[in-house]
């Protein structure tokens, strides 16, 4: 049996992006039978009322028609709940001979998955394969990860079917509606290959200072440009820590408008404001004991930085219209391709929430400074490509072209590099001859003249700026604060003046 990490990743790259759920279940128990034993994945939805289950869905040599209602015996209500993940073995032991007497399951074995929310049961998933006995507590945990993106599916999949309304019990359209909305939010660090990418070369102390950091609950500060990786660090830490079985939630906080951003970090209280019809968990409350990523740090407006601040240092909040504090253990990682010190001098970071998330810096260094990596990162990026594409035979790349490659910059990084590579392995899909490489791709005789002339304009600008600076600085008997400073007349904080001066050659 293969480790959990690579097990879950392939399902969640190759399974999990489909919308249709037969799709998704046929692709999931294709990426299981590689694995572990299993001929049929069927997923179920509960009605409490009845203590029937309905058939939603169904793929491989199942036992189960689509869209048909089971009846389940009076003795497994009385026993219920179960743990989110048990074998037919675990049921029977719980709830005698009888749980089984009444279902076509006679000669199988099953591993099933029960999907919940707030703590009331919304369906199961279920594995079966041919054979008594055959699953173990190992198989148990290797697949009790996916409880959270089944919960997911399942809640679509009774939407779509518009199943909820022959349910009687408090479960609402909306309650599944938000379920399958925030559920979205469990995401799963990527594969392993991803790693093996950048992981080469001078990148590999910084793999292993992140490995090590992995083991503690420590803040991790993730910083380079943008296209180096930072991401995929995240990933790292998170897959080699002790919370790698507990939910990874990813924040991109530059996409999130203002005034949405507390309602999304921290939830709101059912009536905190027109249309918030139930309550809902924040960013936080669903990284609970796993880990939250904050991705572009940066672009977090000043407010939310203070409200930011006491989750990172008592690991405490309200959700919007509540009183009631919650607390949280959560790990936080951030990324930033910004500079946070000269943002600080500038006035658009809070320098206590800087010393707060940066406990441990992980600096990622862009391409043009690691140029002997870039022949084993383009073998790993072609093979990565080609896997996706399920490209058999992968091309080669001649010395003079890879020549080429390494003395281009690559100022997108990674990125750039996986783009440009696939680009060219689909342009010459099918030739026996080695990537040809469109040399007007790589030129970076014009990338460069363009920040020379940006380098000439901003000379230029930093003149005029002085300037600008040094008559004010006169009118004002080369006073800075005060409410007849220099700050004041030029608009801007006394400290960020200071810095301006420094950098001009007027301190």
């Amino acid at each position: 049996m293969l480790n959990q990490n690579i097990f879950i990743s392939d399902i969640i790259s190759r399974a999990f992006i489909f919308d249709n759920t037969e799709t998704l279940l046929d692709n999931t128990l294709s990426e299981m039978k590689k694995q572990i034993p299993v001929d049929f994945i069927s997923m179920k939805c509960y009605f409490k009322e009845s203590h029937s289950l309905f058939n939603l869905c169904s793929v491989g040599k199942t036992l189960f028609k689509k869209d048909t209602a089971l009846q389940l015996p009076k003795v497994a209500k009385d026993k219920y709940p179960y743990d989110n993940v048990f074998t037919d073995i675990d049921a029977q032991n719980l709830c005698g001979n009888d749980l089984f007497t009444s279902l076509p399951v006679h000669g199988y074995s099953f591993l099933v998955l029960q999907c919940t929310y707030a703590d009331q049961s919304l369906g199961f998933v279920s594995l079966g394969v041919k054979g008594e006995n055959i699953y173990t507590e190992k198989h148990k945990e290797l697949v009790r990860v996916l409880i959270s993106p089944f919960t997911k599916v399942l809640c679509s999949e009774v939407i779509n079917k518009n199943i909820y309304s022959y349910n009687s019990t408090t479960i609402t359209a909306k309650t599944l509606k938000d379920m399958a909305i925030r559920d979205k939010r469990y995401t799963f660090p990527e594969s392993k290959n991803d790693e093996n990418t950048i992981n080469e070369g001078c990148l590999h102390n910084l793999f292993e200072s992140a490995k090590n950091v992995a083991k503690f609950s420590t803040s991790v500060l993730i910083t380079g440009e943008t296209g180096v990786g930072k991401e995929v660090f995240a990933n790292y830490i998170h897959r080699n820590s002790t919370r790698n079985n507990e939910p990874f939630i990813k924040v991109n906080c530059g996409t999130i408008p203002e005034n949405l951003i507390d309602n999304e970090l921290f939830g709101h209280e059912k009536g905190a404001f027109t249309g918030a019809d139930s309550t809902q968990k924040g960013r936080f409350e669903l990284a609970d004991k796993g880990t939250l990523f904050l991705d572009e740090l940066a672009e977090l407006p000043l407010n939310c930085q203070a409200k930011l601040l006491r989750v990172v240092q008592f690991g405490e909040f309200e959700r919007l219209g509540g009183t009631k504090t919650i607390k949280v253990n959560v790990r936080i990682i951030a990324a930033t391709n910004k500079d946070l010190i000269q943002m600080i001098e500038d006035g658009d970071f809070r320098e206590d929430l800087y010393w707060r998330i940066n406990v441990f810096p992980l600096k990622i260094p862009p391409i043009r400074e690691r140029k002997k990596d870039i022949p084993d990162l383009i073998t790993c990026l072609i093979m990565k490509i080609c896997k996706r594409l399920e490209i058999t035979e992968p091309p080669v790349i001649s010395p003079d072209q890879m020549e080429k490659i390494i003395q281009y910059d690559w100022p997108g990084n990674v990125r750039e590099m996986e783009n440009f590579l696939e680009r060219e392995i689909i342009q010459n899909f099918g030739s026996a001859q080695a990537i040809e490489l469109k040399i007007s791709d790589l030129d970076s005789t014009e990338r460069h003249k363009q920040p020379d002339k940006n380098a000439a304009c901003n000379k230029d600008m930093d003149n005029m700026m002085r300037e600008h600076i040094l008559k004010i600085l006169e009118q004002t008997k080369w006073r800075i604060s005060g409410t007849k400073g220099a700050a004041s007349l030029l608009k801007m904080h006394p400290n960020t003046l200071r810095h301006r001066m420094k950098k001009l050659g007027l301190l």
